[in-house]
């Protein structure tokens, strides 16, 4: 029996349900699909696709956000929040440490202000003077959330090697 040459192909889906479809697979998916052909590649670029991979809350997210979210295309939105970070707020602490045997840092963030299935981090952010010292002792963190403990040995907040390069 031979094969008919008019069965239907791929090619014959609307860009709507191309982007239908994308928009239940992930966005490395949607990505790849990209390739195919002319007609997905616009899907996979499509607003409709795009705003399927992001939290359900992102415009409140944006709208927190201290800078601002700059994007052209839901796409562009997806990567900016997936590559990079959008810091909410402003919490400063600062101190000159002089003699400090033992430092403990708290702090808290209302879990009503976190997307689900979003990563988030904190950062440390420190300065060290010329004559500082200890600093290559070996020391823990821990991260509580919903009960969960998270700890972390050897960290540390100086190199010993940076001690041995001369910088003193």
């Amino acid at each position: 029996m031979a094969e008919s040459n008019n069965a239907p192909t791929i090619s014959v889906l609307s860009e709507g349900c191309v982007s239908d479809i994308l928009s239940n697979t992930s966005p490395r998916d949607a990505c790849r699909a990209a390739s195919i052909s002319k007609e997905f590649n616009l899907a996979a670029d499509s607003d409709a696709v795009w705003d399927r991979f992001l939290p359900p809350d992102h415009r409140e997210v944006i709208a927190r956000a201290v800078s601002p979210v700059v994007f052209d295309s839901k796409k562009q939105l997806y990567h900016r929040l997936s590559e990079s970070y959008i810091l909410l707020g402003r919490g400063y602490l600062v101190g000159i440490l002089r003699n400090v045997w033992w430092l403990d840092i708290h702090g808290q963030i209302a879990s009503v202000m976190l997307s689900r299935k979003t990563t988030y981090v904190a950062y440390l952010v420190y300065r060290i003077t010329r004559d500082s010292w200890g600093l290559s002792e070996p020391g823990k963190t821990i991260v509580s959330f919903g009960g969960v403990r998270n700890e972390t040995s050897n960290v540390y907040f100086q190199d010993a090697s940076f001690f041995l390069s001369g910088f003193r």
